[in-house]
């Protein structure tokens, strides 16, 4: 369950970084689809607590360096250790296709940190950017870390949809891949949530902290050499840990 204000404080904020300039409050609004009132409490009171600026009089409002110093405290707080760049990077070199860690955020699987491949064709992805924790190979490679009790009462809250021919849509079909996972030794999802892509996933926990290594691209190149990408993921999980 969403809430609302929380809700428009966020799409506030991915609206600014959109238009990458400061905007003003009628522009705001009618882009957004708030009554100006609406928009004008929303940016008083983030303006009164820092995190926005006007540029000048009527300038338009841009977020302020106050968030950057916020992220900051949050990464020196719970950083990934350093390995974790260098892990991503050389999947990434010697697979040739986008490698990314991720991490459960209750229905979903959120990219904490990305290398992505230099192929022209290529998965695109960005830290932050979320996915189905349930129809994705990272989704389920961080769900095998779960014991029973956690994994029925998180499956128990979703809202299964139908994203492609193969998206699991019900409690027993995500069990039923979990399990083949498992005992396969890593995840794979065919085109489950996004079309013509795949991707490879394994565990990766971290100092007691669940999170899942993941290749991904496409799937006319990738299909051929599934094992062997697993393989790579399975070496380098152990090589770093």
């Amino acid at each position: 369950m969403s809430v609302k204000r929380a809700e428009d404080v966020l799409d506030l904020l991915e609206y600014l970084a959109a238009r990458g300039r400061p905007t003003g409050v009628p522009e705001i609004a009618q882009d957004l689809g708030w009554p100006r009132s609406s928009a004008y409490r929303i940016i008083n009171t983030l303006e009164q607590r820092g995190y926005l600026y006007e540029t000048k009089a009527r300038g338009g409002y841009y977020p302020s360096p106050r968030w950057i110093a916020l992220a900051d405290q949050f990464t020196a707080g719970f950083a990934l250790p350093e390995f974790a760049q260098d892990l991503t990077r050389t999947s990434m070199e010697r697979s040739g296709e986008t490698v990314s860690i991720v991490a459960p955020a209750g229905p979903w699987a959120v990219f904490v940190l990305v290398s992505e491949s230099a192929a022209p064709i290529r998965y695109f992805a960005k830290a932050g950017h979320r996915i189905p924790i349930h129809a994705s190979a990272s989704g389920r490679a961080l769900l095998q870390q779960y014991d029973k009790t956690e994994l029925r009462a998180l499956l128990s809250r979703i809202t299964f949809e139908t994203y492609g021919a193969t998206t699991p849509t019900d409690v027993d079909a995500v069990l039923t891949a979990i399990e083949q996972g498992k005992e396969r030794r890593y995840q794979l999802n065919v085109e489950e949530f996004t079309p013509d892509l795949l991707g490879i996933a394994v565990p990766l926990p971290i100092e007691g902290r669940r999170f899942a290594l993941v290749v991904s691209g496409p799937t006319y190149r990738m299909q051929a050499k599934v094992e062997e990408l697993a393989e790579l993921l399975l070496e380098q999980v152990v090589a770093w840990q």
